[in-house]
């Protein structure tokens, strides 16, 4: 098999270096994803085989570490939480979770494959307002939950919807949005209020 030279491929004069690139890819890409599989297997193997969940964790997060940006490392952590039982920290790795070495199948989990499991969303342009009226009905869930975590400023939050509804603002909505600025951006909103000569001054 002749070893392709992606750094002289342009220099190319037909598509058969192109063609044979994209089957190296390919090739070499599906060997990585079952490569990955095969290591959770193999870890999960040895967890059920031993008892002992903390060398499966340390391998599993290693491995989590060492992908490269262009795996999707959220399908595999979804992998891993289904199957294996870890839970995701905020922290940034994952932690034991209840599943027990003695509940783990095996069988099953082999023959579930990450990639498949959960497969890539397919591509969609930007709507911008679908997105906006997504954003702002997921606003209302959590208003409604009252869950002290979230900082969602309700004022805000009324000015965002009428700006999606393209009804006009009021002035009570518009002075409350303006209340709830932050001081930077209230100062930043003072200066491109004030007009050129004293937008000069500021800079």
């Amino acid at each position: 098999m002749t070893r392709i030279n992606y750094n002289k491929l342009a220099l190319a004069n037909n598509d058969d270096p192109f063609l044979a690139a994209i089957a190296s890819i390919q090739r070499r890409g599906e060997t990585v994803q079952l490569d990955i599989h095969l290591f959770l297997v193999a870890v999960a193997s040895r967890w059920a085989s031993t008892g002992d969940v903390r060398p499966a964790i340390k391998m599993v997060n290693k491995l989590i570490d060492a992908l490269p940006l262009g795996i999707r490392s959220n399908a595999i952590k979804a992998w891993v939480e289904t199957h294996l039982g870890f839970k995701w920290d905020p922290a940034g790795m994952f932690k034991p979770g209840d599943l027990k070495h003695a509940d783990l199948s095996i069988k099953k989990l082999a023959n579930i494959r990450w990639w498949e499991f959960k497969p890539e969303p397919d591509y969609k342009p930007m709507d911008f307002t679908a997105t906006l009226l997504t954003l702002i009905k997921k606003a209302d869930e959590r208003v409604r939950k009252n869950d002290p975590r979230d900082a969602i400023n309700s004022d805000t939050l009324r000015a965002v919807k009428f700006a999606a509804s393209g009804k006009t603002l009021g002035v009570a909505d518009l002075l409350s949005a303006i209340q709830a600025l932050d001081p930077q951006d209230m100062a930043h909103l003072m200066i491109e209020l004030s007009g050129p000569q004293e937008q000069r001054q500021a800079a």
